[in-house]
């Protein structure tokens, strides 16, 4: 084909604008600083301890509102002995797409003395397992719940001899 001739550099042309075209529309559409958008919630917070309630365990860390899933938060206290509390969240989108590191999740107080998230996550199920005797259905899901959780066996076992002083203490 000769380069000279008319009716390339028209095709060339269209075949560049073809392309562009479709490189433009395959771009993703990118979050702009300028608008913030903000999800407002309330925050459930229990203590995880051996006197807290299996309700109350069960409910420690959902957020309720507007934009969430479950929309109103249940009256407190949940039962007798319930010391849970609510907090607000407002979450932003640079929280969400522009923080590359996350900060460390502070400790968080039990019974059995501060723990890190993952730590108390593990406590908190073995607590709902040891709370949950009539329901065997809750005691196996939240059984794989804790043994899918990567934690150090020496923790696991100090978390096992505080729920046997527990039993054998009642």
């Amino acid at each position: 084909m000769d380069i000279f001739y008319e009716n390339w550099w028209w095709m060339l042309f269209i075949a560049v604008i073809i392309l562009w075209l479709k490189q433009r529309k395959n771009r993703p559409e990118t979050v702009l600083r300028e608008k913030q958008i903000s999800i407002k919630g309330q925050k459930i917070l229990t203590p995880i301890s051996k006197d807290s309630p299996l309700e109350c365990l069960l409910s420690e860390g959902k957020i309720y509102g507007p934009d969430y899933k479950d929309k109103h938060p249940p009256q407190l206290p949940h039962t007798e002995g319930c010391h849970c509390r609510l907090i607000d969240l407002l979450t932003r989108t640079d929280d969400i797409f522009y923080i590359k590191k996350r900060e460390t999740s502070p400790l968080q107080n039990t019974d059995i003395g501060e723990l890190d998230k993952k730590q108390a996550r593990y406590y908190k199920y073995r607590l709902i397992i040891d709370k949950s005797g009539e329901n065997p259905e809750l005691k196996i899901s939240y059984l794989e719940l804790s043994d899918a959780i990567k934690i150090e066996k020496e923790f696991k076992l100090r978390v096992d001899d505080h729920l046997m002083n527990r039993n054998i203490n009642q």
